[in-house]
């Protein structure tokens, strides 16, 4: 039997579509709620999935169960179990491997947002699925990834709060060049529901950027020999929007009626994606084990 430790770090950041994807593939979820007690060791589980939050990985104050996660993280990291960072948990990723996570950084992502697949994604057990070719960079706007689409909102539906200066951003190099020069990526963008102002700035040694956006650099990576960490959340479903605080989002400029109806038009990119992504780190799980 494929068991995976699922670790919930806020009362909003429950499984959701995760864990029917999970239970359809075979694999037995163990949801434990981080402020209710992690286990010591990752013994008689094949696979990690950290779940978002909304704090820093290193808010032991507030969050004192966060340093045993750290150390599960890094656990994981040294056998190779499978890990997948959603969100903060991308975040923790980053930070235990050695890469820098900085609050409210670039722009804050709030709905369904249009994601760039690197060339360097090709062959990712996870991600090189959507390498499909066709289309190259540079292309006519409204057509690629991050653009805005005609008739609809931005991609992403971002809040400027505060603009990242690329000459001093420390992930910037890691993806100048595919500005430099056409090279070949996906024709339709990757359609994922965001909702963050914090960010990874700085990615760890020797890991692998994967997804990008114009709002924020570090969609996704590969660290280790089986670590992924994304920025967006794959297990919430388009109308997870409806959920979110109306007054919160108010307050910052948003509507939330507008961020749901335009996560909508995308919901079948955004599920059949989403699943897709799942199955594959699925059938990794037993690749290893």
């Amino acid at each position: 039997m494929t068991r995976v430790l699922v670790v919930r770090n806020s009362e909003g950041s429950g499984p959701r579509r995760l864990g029917g994807w999970l239970a359809d593939a075979g694999v037995t979820a163990d949801v434990v709620p981080a402020w209710e007690g992690l286990p010591d060791r990752l013994d008689g589980y094949d696979g990690v999935v950290l779940l978002g939050g909304g704090y820093l990985p290193d808010d032991d104050a507030e969050h004192p169960w966060l340093p045993r996660e750290r150390a599960l993280t890094a656990e994981a990291l040294d056998r190779g179990t499978p890990l997948l960072g959603i969100c903060l948990g991308e975040q923790l990723l980053a930070h235990v491997a050695g890469g820098e996570v900085t609050a409210r950084s670039g722009e804050t992502e709030r709905g369904m947002c249009a994601l760039e697949v690197l060339p360097e994604a090709a062959g990712d057990p996870l991600l090189g699925q959507f390498m499909t070719g066709g289309g190259q960079a540079g292309a006519a706007p409204g057509n690629g990834p991050g653009v805005p689409v005609p008739g609809r909102m931005p991609a992403g539906h971002v809040l400027a709060d505060r603009t990242a200066d690329p000459r001093n951003d420390p992930v910037a190099d890691r993806v100048a060049d595919r500005d430099a020069a056409p090279t070949a990526v996906v024709p339709e963008p990757l359609w994922m529901l965001e909702n963050h102002e914090d960010s990874v700035t700085a990615l760890p040694p020797g890991a692998t950027l994967l997804v990008t956006s114009p709002e924020c650099r570090v969609q996704a990576f590969r660290v280790g020999r089986a670590a992924w960490g994304l920025q967006f959340h794959p297990e919430a479903p388009p109308d997870a929007i409806l959920r979110w605080d109306e007054a919160a989002l108010a307050g910052q400029g948003l509507d939330r009626a507008a961020l749901a109806s335009a996560a909508q038009e995308r919901a079948d990119q955004n599920t059949t994606q989403s699943r897709a992504l799942i199955h594959s780190w699925t059938k990794m799980l037993r690749s290893v084990q």
